[in-house]
């Protein structure tokens, strides 16, 4: 596996092979401190192996990954590829889900796109655009191409997902577009802020673990 990361709003860039029993990771930044660097080729493989101890392996729609086991399987809604449940953050009351989606031919739009589309999902509480409040990343697994999204506000939304009510505030959405052969793919969290929050680690290793199959 290869995991290309590229932060344009920072100079680090971590390259991580995984191939053969073998692990390399590679780390280049200019204003970066030797003793961060350091801990970053330490924490990188110690990270994964612990993170793996608490997940499983499962296959949907041409794509492997890897899910926690705090996670829950559910029906997936006729649109939807897999759902699952996510533990409930103390004091959160609904329900929150990842939600795995293919497009169709002409329902694909590019990757910033279809952030837009989220981000008109909710509103933010100082009348700013919705995409000046979220942090996006891109990276690169293997051949897959990941365009992540994460943003915080008021949940506006015409279509709420079971349990989740238009105009809520406090609320969070995870979203990634995977781009590749048989892509592209769509994962989304949306739910009260704490519980997503808690969920982004858990949604980020699983991009990390994306591979075709």
């Amino acid at each position: 596996m290869r995991y290309d990361c590229y932060m344009q709003s920072s100079s680090l860039q971590v390259n991580m092979d995984l191939h053969s029993g073998s692990r390399g990771v590679g780390v280049h930044a200019t204003n970066f401190a030797f003793p961060y660097a350091l801990f970053l080729l330490l924490a990188v493989p110690l990270t994964t192996r612990a993170l793996a101890a608490d997940t499983t392996r499962v296959e949907a729609a041409r794509l492997r990954f890897a899910v926690p086991v705090t996670w829950t399987r559910v029906p997936a809604a006729e649109n939807e590829v897999a759902r699952y449940r996510l533990p409930a953050a103390e004091g959160d009351m609904g329900e929150s889900f990842l939600v795995l989606r293919t497009q169709s031919a002409e329902e694909v739009v590019p990757p910033d796109a279809q952030l837009e589309l989220w981000y008109a999902r909710f509103t933010q509480p100082d009348g700013r655009p919705t995409r000046a409040a979220a942090s996006v990343l891109k990276r690169k697994v293997d051949d897959l191409r990941v365009t992540r999204t994460d943003v915080s506000g008021t949940y506006v939304a015409s279509t709420a997902a079971p349990g989740q009510q238009p105009g809520v505030s406090g609320y969070r959405l995870l979203g990634a577009v995977v781009e590749g052969d048989g892509g592209p793919w769509l994962f989304v969290v949306i739910g009260a802020k704490a519980t997503v929050g808690g969920a982004r680690a858990d949604f980020d290793a699983l991009l990390l673990s994306l591979e075709r199959h």
